[in-house]
């Protein structure tokens, strides 16, 4: 996850949007949620 003071309210809500349907979910993830969480953690190995 990005550093909050480095995000916008816009990322900001789409963070706590997906967090929001992981818990709603019975706290498992789709396999959509699991391909961007694959892609952040990429995203910060290369930064």
């Amino acid at each position: 996850m990005a550093n909050p003071n480095e995000m916008s309210k816009t990322e900001m809500r789409l963070e706590i949007n997906a967090a929001e349907a992981v818990v709603n979910n019975g706290g498992t993830l789709s396999q959509e949620q699991w391909d961007r969480v694959f892609k952040m953690l990429q995203l910060v190995k290369e930064g």
